[in-house]
């Protein structure tokens, strides 16, 4: 069902071009600098997923439905979904990394921790912060006790992409590690005052993990 036609959007404001509805409702729409987004509901929750920047043009486009099933083929870890997803890695989007974006979200709902390596190679600069923090969230779901997941997050929380420093903060304060307690600290005391809460959150979460004390029990 097509719900909104051409019409000039507000930067605050967005339309939906298409929607099915029903208990899996999902659909396409624009945001008003330009962005296409796709929405789902999965498990009982409004999943939105806003794709490349400042591209014009009806949605969804060729490159957002093949990113879009690229995610469910994930989430329903359908016989061959590995092997077809990471072929998806090496397939170059026109406009932006949709298609690269669809296949790191898809192969992080296998959990499967032999692609560690292959999410720690999207968590660098030259990659669209998107791809990064979506390698994170995939490597951090297939292989939680990697010790070089945990190196890979001390070095970002200094990454000059703040949405990506930020999101290595928060994530290092769920590996439950003591060696991290002090960084962690550290970063408590930040010009960024976004970094000050990222880190305090981080390390309530660490602390919450710690194990007793002898003085504690």
């Amino acid at each position: 069902m097509t719900l909104a036609a051409d019409r000039h959007l507000g930067n605050q404001e967005f339309a939906i071009e298409d929607i099915t509805t029903g208990v899996h409702a999902s659909g396409f729409g624009q945001v008003g600098d330009g962005r296409s987004f796709s929405f789902h509901i999965e498990r009982q929750m409004l999943v939105v997923e806003v794709y490349r920047p400042r591209v014009t043009g009806p949605v969804p486009q060729a490159e957002d439905v093949v990113a879009v099933a690229e995610v469910s083929l994930g989430r329903l870890q359908a016989p061959g979904a590995k092997d077809f997803l990471v072929r998806q890695l090496g397939r170059e989007s026109r406009w932006w990394e949709s298609v690269r974006l669809g296949a790191i979200i898809g192969l992080g709902k296998l959990a499967d921790p032999s692609l560690a390596p292959i999410f720690a190679k999207y968590t660098v600069p030259g990659h669209v912060q998107e791809v990064r923090i979506a390698a994170l969230n995939g490597w951090l779901a297939a292989a939680h006790d990697d010790p070089k997941l945990a190196a890979t997050l001390r070095e970002l929380t200094g990454d000059r992409n703040r949405s990506v420093r930020l999101d290595a903060i928060q994530k290092l304060g769920k590996l439950h590690r003591a060696e991290d307690r002090e960084l962690l600290e550290a970063l408590q005391k930040d010009p960024d005052p976004n970094v000050v809460v990222f880190a305090t959150d981080g390390l309530d979460e660490l602390k919450s993990f710690a194990p007793a004390t002898a003085e504690s029990r």
